[in-house]
């Protein structure tokens, strides 16, 4: 996990020394709306450019989609800690907590295992939603997909499987120990504080 982290570290430090800063103090965010479009690699936005392009009456090749003029866009290297191709729970765990993690499970580090209840205890991190709920900030999602699916889910949830997304989808020996992630969001933090 701190792998990561130190990682990440480095990269803020990289890009905030090479701003072209003159000194004066930079502005401080007064809200962050991050847009996550699940399964929204390349090929598809390029192909999403060409479709909103010819529907408009051009090519679509020069076409610009309305997220491609915010001030700031950044695309994510995606893959788990296990597999070298990324699926929702884990590429959710890594964009919004900031640590790989391994296939299928949510809000957990690499020392998380599928469907192992046990080891979901100590490779919980903490996710964007912890982080601004300590620094007083409002926080809020808005899904086309249930809440407790397996990106949202990377927000408030630490579950060794995305399908636990209810007590009746957690395996029996594991219901008494793990909370399925409908039960987390309601019961734990940050889930309960989402405002």
């Amino acid at each position: 996990r701190d792998f990561w982290y130190d990682e990440a570290r480095a990269a803020l430090r990289r890009r905030l020394s090479s701003d072209g800063s003159t000194g004066t103090a930079r502005p401080v965010a007064r809200n962050v709306i991050l847009f996550v479009g699940d399964g929204m690699g390349l090929a598809t936005i390029t192909a999403s450019r060409i479709l909103r392009g010819q529907r408009d009456g051009h090519p679509g090749e020069e076409t610009r989609l309305a997220w491609e003029n915010f001030p700031a866009v950044a695309l994510a290297r995606t893959y788990n800690s296990d597999a070298q191709i990324g699926e929702s729970s884990a590429c959710a765990t890594a964009l919004l907590c900031g640590v790989k993690a391994n296939f299928e499970t949510v809000g957990l580090d690499s020392s998380g295992h599928f469907e192992n209840c046990f080891s979901s205890f100590s490779s919980r991190v903490p996710s964007l939603f912890d982080w601004a709920q300590q620094a007083g900030k409002a926080t809020g999602l808005v899904t086309n997909t249930r809440v407790t699916h397996a990106t949202p889910a990377a927000l408030f949830a630490h579950s060794p499987s995305r399908y636990w997304e209810d007590d009746g989808k957690v395996t029996p020996s594991a219901r008494s120990t793990c909370k399925d992630i409908a039960r987390q969001l309601v019961e734990d933090e940050p889930g309960r504080h989402i405002n």
